[in-house]
């Protein structure tokens, strides 16, 4: 791809939205360091940001020596979970993820 301004080269590089922690892909002129995003860039970016609207915000409590989030009453009744449920914590690169 060649930047719309200076006709330069560009190169696919990657981003982080400093505020909410989203990770990115974008073009930038090699010359005069214009950045642009495509079609397909800003959908994947506007998908992350629509996943945004369906979280909910929880806070991170203390339970003995460990931590402890709470699960929203809407989500457990809408995943049916129940008190005593196994749940598989996984970590990764941008958070956490379970799985039932």
């Amino acid at each position: 791809m060649n930047c719309p301004f200076c006709k330069s080269k560009m190169e696919e590089k990657q981003g982080t939205m400093k505020d909410d922690n989203v990770r990115y892909s974008f073009y930038k002129c090699i010359s005069c360091k214009e950045e642009l995003l495509d079609m397909p860039q800003m959908q994947s970016l506007a998908k992350k940001y629509k996943s945004f609207r369906r979280a909910n915000r929880v806070s991170v409590s203390k339970w003995g020596n460990s931590l402890a989030v709470r699960i929203p009453k809407s989500v457990a009744q809408e995943l049916h979970l129940k008190a005593g449920k196994e749940l598989l914590l996984m970590k990764e690169e941008d958070g956490i993820k379970l799985l039932l």
